[in-house]
């Protein structure tokens, strides 16, 4: 009996120190989810913010860009007179342009992924949009009225072999790898792929609605 009645004790404080650890391991599991709750909060918040600050340096380099056009493809030279370059392209195009209207006038650095062969771009900024606007339009009136004599190398003065010479806004590293994208995933799709405004567009025919591609994700869903 008393063999048994010790057993018994044993097993009931063992059952009791058991309980007593369940109840610690409970709490601090409590505590622990309560923690990762808290932490998966403040990730959010991060996550949020880290979004707003992104769309807020997106909307300043939309800015900042807004004046500016590249002139691509134009053959570098040594000792060029780049801003001779871009008043020749004013003259062939019929449009004015007053020496202290072009703030700048600069060859840029390639990005990364550019082919070593194709010259730099050259960066004009301007005054206002509308001189912008201008200038890129210009350019596509004369195109469409000269298509066997698009403007070139040749029209710019520039000496050597003729190279075909491209206006574009100038758009946010980004803008550019987000429109290269669309134009190799979905040039068999659409019909109309472009970059304006800092943003990048779509149109499968002339009669469909234009589509705004926001990003890479939204890039996904429309060739899926």
């Amino acid at each position: 009996m008393l063999l048994l009645k010790k057993t018994k004790q044993e097993f009931t404080e063992t059952t009791d120190f058991l309980q007593s650890e369940n109840k610690d391991i409970k709490a601090s599991l409590s505590v622990v989810e309560t923690h990762i709750s808290e932490l998966e909060k403040e990730n959010c918040n991060y996550l949020k913010n880290i979004t707003y600050l992104q769309n807020r340096l997106e909307s300043m380099e939309k800015v900042s860009r807004s004046h500016n056009v590249e002139i691509q493809a134009v053959p570098e030279k040594r000792n060029e007179n780049v801003l001779a370059i871009v008043k020749n392209l004013y003259k062939i195009i019929s449009l004015q342009i007053n020496d202290d209207e072009i703030s700048a006038c600069r060859r840029v650095a390639k990005l990364p992924s550019t082919s070593a062969s194709r010259p730099r771009n050259i960066l004009v900024s301007l005054p206002t949009i509308r001189h912008r606007d201008n200038l890129i339009s210009a350019v596509k009136r004369f195109n469409k009225a000269n298509p066997k004599e698009r403007i070139s190398s040749v029209h710019l003065g520039v000496a050597g072999e003729r190279s075909l010479i491209y206006v574009t806004e100038h758009l946010s590293p980004e803008c550019k790898e987000l429109h290269s994208a669309t134009r190799i995933t979905l040039r068999d799709q659409y019909k109309y792929i472009w970059a304006k405004y800092g943003n990048v567009y779509i149109r499968k025919d002339d009669t469909s609605s234009v589509i705004h591609v926001k990003n890479k994700d939204f890039l996904s869903k429309l060739s899926s």
